[in-house]
């Protein structure tokens, strides 16, 4: 190969992280698409493509990390990109397995460590989560994303104490970070300080005007218009239980409705009360999976 075209290929590589990082998803694309037309083989344009579409909602975007794995099997970082392109899309079953391998690959990379623990703090395993996030604070004190980590994982298990603190060190070394302050905001809405949560939003949408879950803190529509949708995803965020509560409240009212159908009456297959608990658990299991694909097709992956 030509040193004219290694330099235009670096050239283009360089621009399109640049747009990845600012946002500009589409132009990321074009870029690196043009990079793979020089060298396509190397697998850095797949993952800049990956994380692109990954941010575009894009159902292709593990593939190109995939094919990065391909090339060059041995690279943790590739794995790694495979695991964000899942989570980003809200896939955390998905993507723990290629994270558990980037940690297999390199487990004194303290990034890795992290989001093994945020693989597992998303899929209901936050107990689990911490000794990952405790690691990657070890490998790397001075990382605002693994204490915001540490903070959601340990509110989770029930240590609000350790929780605060660790979002109050993240935000003592990254102030500007959007979600951060999102986090903050809820954390004042949980305690009833509403003014200082309203602060917190409006720091965060100044930041990223985008962020979804900081207008449902002041309670600003998620979609082109206010939904019912908008109430319950409001709910499961300003509650440290509300997430199974509303899960609860939800399959309640649906079994409300079946209740007072003749139709349950006319069915002597079970005795009454077995026939409502089954209904109970599967409109529970629905409900929740429901609350799931709304919050994810409004931006949200948290809840």
């Amino acid at each position: 190969m030509q040193g004219a075209d290694r330099r235009q290929f670096e050239r283009l590589c360089r621009q399109a992280d640049f747009l990845l990082h600012t946002k500009r998803y589409a132009l990321c694309i074009d870029y690196a698409l043009k990079a793979l037309a020089i060298i396509p083989d190397d697998p850095r344009p797949h993952v800049q493509i990956a994380y692109a579409k990954a941010r575009l909602k894009d159902s292709e975007a593990p593939e190109w990390a995939r094919k990065a794995i391909a090339l060059e099997p041995e690279n943790a970082q590739w794995h790694a990109a495979l695991a964000d392109t899942y989570g980003i899309l809200g896939k955390w079953r998905e993507a723990l397995t290629p994270m558990q391998d980037a940690v297999k690959l390199d487990p004194e990379k303290p990034g890795f460590q992290s989001g093994m623990g945020q693989c597992l703090t998303f899929l209901g395993k936050a107990k689990e989560a911490v000794p990952y996030l405790e690691r990657a604070l070890e490998l790397n004190p001075q990382s605002a994303v693994s204490h915001a980590r540490m903070s959601v994982a340990l509110f989770k298990t029930g240590d609000t104490k350790g929780s605060s603190q660790h979002l109050r060190k993240a935000l003592e070394l990254k102030p500007d970070d959007p979600n951060l302050q999102t986090l903050l905001g809820w954390e004042y809405t949980r305690k009833g300080k509403r003014k200082q949560g309203n602060e917190a939003f409006y720091e965060a949408l100044r930041l990223d005007p985008t962020l979804a879950t900081a207008k449902l803190g002041i309670r600003a529509r998620l979609g082109s218009r206010f939904s019912l949708a908008d109430v319950f995803l409001r709910a499961a965020f300003s509650n440290p239980g509300g997430k199974r509560l509303l899960f609860l409240r939800i399959f309640l009212a649906l079994f409300l409705l079946f209740e007072t159908s003749t139709s349950i009456h006319s069915i002597y297959l079970w005795p009454a009360w077995g026939m409502e608990l089954i209904l109970l658990f599967a409109f529970y299991r629905i409900a929740h999976r429901v609350l799931r694909f709304v919050a994810r097709r409004r931006g949200i992956n948290a809840v």
